[in-house]
């Protein structure tokens, strides 16, 4: 087990499960295309991006796996629609008005609350323009995140066999 500091002074507990991922049979779930996805925003125009606390910890495993990812603490003992987008842990949730954003946001936050699961500060509610998968979406269309470019060309040029395989 690792504790790893987050950005908003948190911590996130990381556990190799490598051994059991071996064992595990593997279902294929493909995402979609990057742009796939960003195509069915074009009359978008109102935003909301949501985001779980601990998401994968709020995912229910069978009974009978449960036990095989149990982890022990000093402090506990842990036991691991339409107009949405979903790519992994990141959801947005969009429509052309004001008012079809908000249906379609209220009929989201439903299930996720008949889900149990819990959202977390770093959600952004109704805004005309939000980051996305690498991008800046809002009603003119997508561009590339300005900071995205920047990390790339300020990288380090790498000198060596190992920093060209990190790059």
């Amino acid at each position: 087990m690792v504790v790893v500091p987050k950005s908003n002074g948190d911590v996130r507990i990381c556990i190799d499960f490598t051994k059991l991922n071996e064992s595990v049979k593997r279902e294929n779930y493909p995402l979609p295309a990057v742009e796939e996805s960003l195509a069915k925003l074009a009359n978008a125009r109102m935003f909301t991006k949501l985001d779980a606390n601990s998401s994968f910890w709020q995912t229910n495993l069978a009974e009978e796996s449960r036990p095989l990812t149990t982890f022990i603490t000093p402090f506990e003992t842990v036991e691991g629609y339409q107009g949405v987008l979903c790519h992994m842990d990141d959801v947005l949730v969009f429509g052309s008005s004001q008012e079809e954003h908000d249906e379609r946001l209220e009929k989201i936050l439903e299930a996720i609350g008949k889900a149990g699961l819990t959202l977390n500060e770093k959600c952004e509610f109704s805004k005309p323009s939000v980051k996305f998968l690498g991008q800046i979406v809002d009603a003119s269309g997508c561009r590339v995140d300005p900071d995205k470019v920047k990390a790339i060309a300020e990288m380090t040029k790498p000198t060596d066999i190992s920093g060209v395989r990190r790059f």
